[in-house]
Order: C-alpha cells, then sequence, then structure tokens
C-alpha cells in the first residue's frame, strides 16, 4: 500500500545520511592533517556509502517503493545506470588525487598497504563492472536480450571490497586516540553495506516479461 511503500520509501535517506555523517567526520580528522587525503577520502566515501549503493539498489528500492502499474523500468535502468558512472567517476577522482599525493611526498603509487591492495582490487571491480554494465545495456537496447546474468553478483563482491578499502584506509589515517571517529565510519558504512545486501537477499528483483519488454524509443 501507498502506506508501506513511504516507510520503505525512507531506505532511500540512509546513504545520504551515512555519507553527510562520514564526511563532517573526515572534515573533522582527515583535512586538518591533509587536503588531499580528505579529498581522496570523501570521494571514495561517495562512491562507496552513497552513489554506488543507490546504483545498486535502485532496481530493488523500486519494486518496494513504487506500484507495478506506476513502474517505468527504462527509467530505473538509467538511474541505475547514471548512479553506477557518477560512482566509478568519484573512484577515479580519489585515485588520481591519492597518486598525487603520493608523488608529491616522495612515495612510490606502486608501495600498496593493505587499504592499497583492496582499493586496487575495487578499482580493478569497478572498471570491469562498468564494463559489463555497458556490454548489458546494450543488448538489452538492442534486441531486448539479457546478458551477464552474473553482473550483479560481481558488483556485490567489487561493491564488499571497496567498503572494506574504505574501513583500512580510515585506519590508517585515523590515530588511535581517535577511535571514537574510526567507530562513526565503520557504523555508517557498515549500514549502508548491510541494506544493500538485504535488498538483494529478501527483495524480488522486478524480472516480469512485461516490466522489462522492450520497447523501441
Amino acid at each position: 500500500g501507498v502506506g508501506g511503500a513511504m516507510a520503505w520509501g525512507g531506505l532511500k535517506a540512509v546513504p545520504a545520511i551515512a555519507f553527510g555523517i562520514i564526511a563532517i567526520t573526515l572534515v573533522e580528522v582527515v583535512f586538518k592533517k591533509s587536503v588531499l587525503v580528505g579529498i581522496h577520502a570523501t570521494a571514495m566515501a561517495a562512491a562507496m556509502v552513497a552513489l554506488l549503493p543507490y546504483g545498486m539498489s535502485a532496481y530493488r528500492l523500486e519494486s518496494l517503493t513504487v506500484a507495478d502499474s506506476e513502474r517505468n523500468i527504462q527509467d530505473v535502468r538509467d538511474g541505475h545506470r547514471i548512479w553506477q558512472v557518477a560512482g566509478g567517476i568519484c573512484v577515479l577522482v580519489g585515485l588520481i588525487v591519492i597518486i598525487t599525493n603520493k608523488l608529491m611526498v616522495h612515495h612510490s603509487p606502486l608501495s600498496l598497504t593493505l587499504h592499497g591492495t583492496f582499493g586496487l582490487l575495487t578499482v580493478a571491480g569497478i572498471v570491469l563492472q562498468i564494463s559489463i554494465g555497458w556490454l548489458k545495456y546494450q543488448s538489452v537496447s538492442t534486441s531486448g536480450q539479457k546478458v551477464h546474468r552474473w553482473h550483479g553478483t560481481s558488483g556485490l563482491v567489487v561493491y564488499t571490497l571497496g567498503v572494506v578499502a574504505l574501513l583500512l584506509g580510515a585506519r590508517e589515517v585515523i590515530s588511535a586516540d581517535n577511535d571514537l571517529y574510526l567507530v562513526i565510519i565503520g557504523v555508517s558504512a557498515g549500514l549502508v553495506w548491510l541494506m544493500v545486501v538485504l535488498l538483494r537477499l529478501l527483495v524480488s528483483f522486478p524480472d516480469s516479461h512485461e516490466e522489462f519488454a522492450y520497447t523501441k524509443q
């Protein structure tokens, strides 16, 4: 019903609120140490806590909040793509900024910590996901055929790697006497991750022929 849809619609605020909390925390702690590291952390947090979760959850949030008769699957598909590309751009910005910072302080970009290793795996995974997503979109747009159905599952794996990288990065830049800030970031990111996982496990994908029927524009 309408009330239920409105209640579920509150889930849409979770990533934005979580990112807001993390951004405030980063301004309070990280930017005071290094502006470039702060920009890197904020860009990555925007991707992992807000943009990518919105994109990954677009179809299932639509199932919960919009009646079947009012659902425009092409709009949802476009929204998924826009959120994911925006997240990818934020990751690219974060990567460029941290490489710049390393060069400025005369550290090799190739010397990877555990955080850097998870981060690099995440970046590689996002490039793969965007590439596969584009192939899926082209297939649906031209023939209506759905391909690479593992794309959603692999996306969840890549996203999980990204959240781990985010938390490892927070541990690197937040000193031991500021553990409260680390807890704030961990809880905020963890709640969004849990939301994404539960939506995937518990909410059915709107996969009827009627909803996903291909129509030429």
